[in-house]
């Protein structure tokens, strides 16, 4: 039809690579295209790692069940022998990459595979290092809800016996089955975050974990061993942010105290608070939980107090990610608390209190604006059902694109027409010498017409035939060139 059809780069790249796939899949080339596959399973360019990753994935969506079952083992022999020697709580590793790579195709894949892939790792590995590679799947988001009923919740009390048998025996050496320091507690928050659900089984021991890390923080002088605290303190504060019940259990008030010891005395020292920081998106999370707390919310309360102290020290993070994240627990917060004198929790220098043209004038009032319109957008982006007077407006909005598109169209339509009947109209006006050549080949051909007629019968009848045909197509030439001429 000659119109140009513009399609999308990356569609269109993968179309033609699962064309190819398809091709080569009953030729000796096929082993060349999966050994590419294979090598190219973790490129460190995410394009191409997205596009690696969907060939696989068309490959084991096509493939048969033995082939897809053989390349998983392999991927999972592959897996735990990476963790041997990889960190499964470094995001860069192989090990990691490996397992981001296991859960992109199980994402993608029959829920079957999903249940192999946790036999090899989990329950049928006699390896050390099987536990290591578990981790690293759950980090980086294992299907857990794939998994048959009765398996997933074998996983899930297996995760929680790990945890409680860990927070336990802390002060042991290394009192869990991965070789990473509080490895349950990491494979615990991922499958919480995984399963999107509350544990009924986390009890009143976590939060006595809890005060005994932090007091190992606060006396500790080793920075690693400081560092590792931080991380594990991180994923136990994200576990109860997630366990409701933990809130109104008195071992909770014992948490917030040691939680202001360690934010507000640290605060003083840079040196130890440096390793702080990556506490403050699940101190975030903890904060918003406190609504079912209970406190009087008065100055003589030493709870509301600490809880204070812990929000102003939040709000007054001016790094934008932190903001939001202060800004939705404080948002959750204030809704579900019992506390009547909300501003307490407020600090005069909050970074939403700033004017934005100066950055040095701070107002209460600016912080409860910026906080409304916050949680007015927050409200806008969770509401899927519009009202009457929305949908007849989007209607209207319709109407009116779709009116505009179509008067384009019309208007481009009749400039082509337009454009195609100037073009047949207009005249063309040969160089004389062209015309005169013409005329010149107009006669030539009565001449040789002439000629034809006194040609001697003993001539071939062959040659004479071939003549004619010759003089034939050199004669529809000419007329055609006298008509050219003839429209000028």
């Amino acid at each position: 039809s000659g119109k140009i059809i513009w399609e999308s780069m990356f569609s269109a790249l993968l179309l033609s690579i699962k064309t190819l796939m398809i091709t080569l899949s009953s030729s000796p080339a096929w082993e060349e295209l999966e050994t590419l596959l294979l090598q190219n399973l973790l490129h460190p360019h995410f394009l191409c790692w997205q596009i690696v990753m969907e060939l696989w994935c068309f490959w084991v969506r096509h493939a048969t069940e033995d082939m897809v079952a053989n390349m998983i083992d392999k991927l999972c022999v592959f897996m735990i022998s990476m963790s041997t020697s990889e960190a499964p709580l470094c995001p860069d590793s192989v090990l990691r990459r490996t397992a981001k790579s296991i859960c992109f195709l199980l994402t993608h894949s029959p829920k079957s595979s999903t249940a192999r892939v946790y036999k090899n790792i989990s329950t049928e590995s006699r390896s050390e290092s099987a536990p290591d590679a578990y981790l690293a799947l759950l980090l980086e988001g294992f299907p857990l809800n794939f998994l048959p009923d009765r398996m997933k919740s074998d996983a899930k009390k297996q995760i929680v016996a790990d945890f409680f048998h860990f927070i336990e025996n802390f002060n042991e050496s290394n009192p869990s089955r991965y070789s990473v320091q509080g490895g349950p507690v990491f494979a615990l928050s991922a499958c919480l975050g995984i399963l999107k659900i509350s544990i009924p089984e986390i009890d009143f021991r976590t939060l006595k974990f809890v005060v005994a890390l932090i007091q190992k923080h606060r006396i500790s002088k080793d920075e690693m061993t400081r560092d590792r605290y931080t991380d594990i303190l991180s994923e136990t504060l994200s576990i109860i942010s997630r366990s409701e019940q933990l809130y109104t259990c008195q071992e909770m008030d014992n948490v917030i105290t040691e939680l202001q010891r360690l934010f507000i005395a640290e605060t003083d020292n840079h040196h130890r608070h440096q390793h702080l920081h990556k506490l403050n998106p699940s101190l975030a999370l903890f904060l918003s939980g406190l609504g079912t707390y209970a406190m009087s919310g008065t100055e003589t309360c030493p709870k509301s107090r600490a809880v204070w102290e812990l929000y102003h020290l939040l709000l007054r993070k001016r790094h934008w990610a932190l903001v939001h994240h202060a800004v939705t627990a404080f948002g959750y917060f204030c809704p579900r608390t019992s506390c009547a004198q909300l501003w307490r929790f407020v600090p005069e220098d909050a970074a939403l209190a700033f004017d934005i043209a100066s950055g040095k004038e701070a107002k209460t009032e600016r912080f409860m604006s910026e906080l409304k319109m916050f949680l007015d957008k927050e409200q806008a982006l969770l509401s899927t059902t519009p009202s009457q007077e929305e949908l007849e407006m989007l209607s209207k909005e319709g109407t009116q694109v779709k009116a505009t598109v179509q008067k384009l169209l019309e208007g481009r339509k009749q400039q082509r027409s337009l454009e195609v009947e100037k073009q047949s109209n207009k005249r063309r006006k040969l160089p004389e010498g062209i015309c005169r050549g013409v005329e010149l080949l107009q006669k030539g051909m009565k001449r040789i017409n002439e000629g034809l007629s006194e040609m001697s019968s003993d001539e071939s009848q062959d040659f004479q035939k071939s003549l004619l045909n010759q003089f034939s197509c050199l004669e529809d030439l000419v007329s055609h060139l006298v008509s050219l001429a003839a429209s000028e």
